[in-house]
């Protein structure tokens, strides 16, 4: 998404490490600090300028996905912090920031399951299966 080496400073977040890449851009666990020490951590989305530039639509449908998740309350599904456009004296990003949860991914778990030679317990995918649900049934 961006050669900078982090952190990186972008407007009030402090970008920490680079989660992933999607099709809208890339995440990164950042930090925003606020008044008499108080701060926080995020996960940003961020769509690059050149991107948001060449495809409109992106943006458009980002909006949605703020305005959608802007409504919902759920523990299975984060929340929504800010909607905005950021300027870094290079360019114009737009920002999704998001509550960042700690944890690891299902794909780590079922690599390391699976380098083990063994399968996930049937207990377990139902406990997985359950939350995603619960969180996709709010959602709709």
């Amino acid at each position: 998404m961006d050669p900078r080496p982090l952190p990186w400073q972008l407007g009030r977040y402090r970008l920490l490490d680079h989660l992933g890449t999607g099709a809208f851009g890339s995440v990164f666990r950042a930090e925003v600090k606020g008044p008499l020490g108080f701060s926080e951590q995020l996960a940003v989305k961020l769509v690059h300028p050149s991107l948001a530039e060449a495809q409109p639509e992106l943006l458009l449908a980002l909006a949605d996905e703020a305005s959608i998740l802007s409504q919902l309350r759920h523990p299975n599904i984060v929340q929504l912090r800010s909607f905005e456009r950021v300027d870094d004296g290079t360019g114009e990003y737009v920002a999704l920031a998001l509550e960042y949860v700690r944890g690891t991914t299902l794909d780590s778990v079922l690599g390391v399951v699976d380098h083990m030679g063994r399968v996930l317990p049937i207990a377990a995918v139902l406990s997985l299966l359950d939350d995603t649900l619960g969180g996709l049934g709010h959602a709709h």
